[in-house]
């Protein structure tokens, strides 16, 4: 299964879940992040020409290094817990047993 509808392209398969984004579309990311201004019309940050590289693997780190202050979960590991809790809520029926 495929799924490249949005700007993370997702693909699942019997060995494990791949998750790719492109530089491309990380600078659309922060480009149009609603905080990403100064003054309410202008970027408040921009990736520097030529320095793609360095703000992808700035954005990696931050993944791994950024966590939730209450849990100590990293921040990639947010979108699992409320997938999860769909699960933990009734969802899923079809492949995965539910305890009372």
């Amino acid at each position: 299964m495929k799924l490249d509808k949005h700007l993370l392209k997702i693909e699942a398969n019997k060995d494990g879940l791949t998750m790719k984004i492109s530089t491309k579309d990380l600078k659309f990311l922060l480009k149009h992040d609603p905080e990403n201004t100064y003054d309410g019309e202008h970027e408040a940050v921009k990736v520097i020409k030529g320095k793609d590289l360095e703000f992808v693997e700035y954005v990696a780190r931050k993944m791994y290094e950024i966590e939730d202050q209450e849990t100590g979960e990293p921040c990639w590991g947010l979108p699992f817990s409320a997938i999860f809790m769909e699960l933990y809520e009734g969802d899923g029926d079809e492949f995965v047993k539910h305890f009372d």
